[in-house]
């Protein structure tokens, strides 16, 4: 009779421990609160993939501290007339393509090089008011003393490749725009010589 009752304790023991065991890797209500309205996991719900309405912020620091500075172009943009980051970087293939390994594991540490397009500048900005404004400008002076319009830019072939609106009004750029506009000249105009055949004998 005591063996029988041992052997019927010890089968309760065991069988209590099993009902433990698999109580114990259910999932608990804990881990059911981490799941979203989707019934997705924070895992399974952290983004794989650029999209439009992606925070730009989350990587992309710094020019979010300038979309916030007035004094900056993008954060007069911003602030005052509400732009986003859409507004100005718009081509979304591009943006697609230059996303492709968001989730590398590499941050980028600034805003590498996007097209704007020319259109959406011209769609407030008149090129011949543009002109008029800055007629009396010395910030494009060589040292010759020679002095430039910097809207009003001499055509030539490399002008038009390389001269936009961004090339000089660069939207994050704390430098301000009379620094960047002659960085863009002594680019190509390497001895601060706006004129040319001045540099090198036929």
């Amino acid at each position: 009779m005591r063996l029988l009752i041992k052997k019927g304790t010890l089968a309760g023991v065991i069988c209590f421990v099993l009902c433990l065991a698999v109580a114990g890797c259910s999932p608990s209500e804990a881990a059911e609160s981490d799941r979203d309205s989707a019934g997705q996991s924070s895992e399974e719900a952290v983004v794989s993939t650029w999209s439009p309405d992606i925070d730009c912020g989350t990587c992309h620091e710094a020019e979010t501290a300038t979309s916030k500075d007035a004094a900056c172009l993008a954060g007069a943009h911003t602030v005052d007339q509400g732009f986003g980051c859409m507004t100005c970087h718009a081509d979304e293939g591009a943006l697609s393509a230059a996303h492709a390994d968001m989730n590398s594991g590499k941050t980028p540490k600034k805003l590498k090089s996007t097209e704007v397009d020319q259109d959406l500048c011209f769609g407030c900005h008149i090129q011949d008011e543009l002109m008029a404004a800055t007629a009396d400008s010395i910030v494009l002076t060589d040292d010759y003393g020679k002095t430039v319009n910097p809207h009003a830019i001499p055509e030539n072939a490399d002008h038009a490749e390389d001269v936009l609106c961004t090339s000089c009004h660069k939207g994050h750029s704390t430098e301000g725009i009379e620094e960047d506009s002659k960085d863009l000249c002594v680019g190509c105009h390497h001895a601060n010589v706006y004129e040319c055949g001045t540099c090198h004998e036929e």
